[in-house]
């Protein structure tokens, strides 16, 4: 069961998924949190930067762990 999510988990996180994943986490992080900020929306804003950092860190982190269980 788990060796078949990792199968088909890792046809679909690629090097190019990764790349975009990572994109989208830099733009939470500078351009949405401060125009969400800017509202005086501090908490949703601190939500988007720590969203956007998760972005970074789990979809790097997936790519390599499927690299190591695959």
């Amino acid at each position: 069961m788990v060796q078949e999510i990792v199968r088909i988990t890792s046809g679909i996180v690629s090097v190019y998924f990764v790349i975009l994943t990572v994109i989208c986490g830099i733009i939470c992080i500078f351009s949405v949190g401060p125009y969400i900020k800017s509202g005086g929306f501090k908490k949703e804003a601190a939500i988007a930067k720590y969203g956007g950092i998760a972005y970074i860190v789990g979809s790097i982190g997936l790519y390599l762990g499927l690299k190591l269980f695959a």
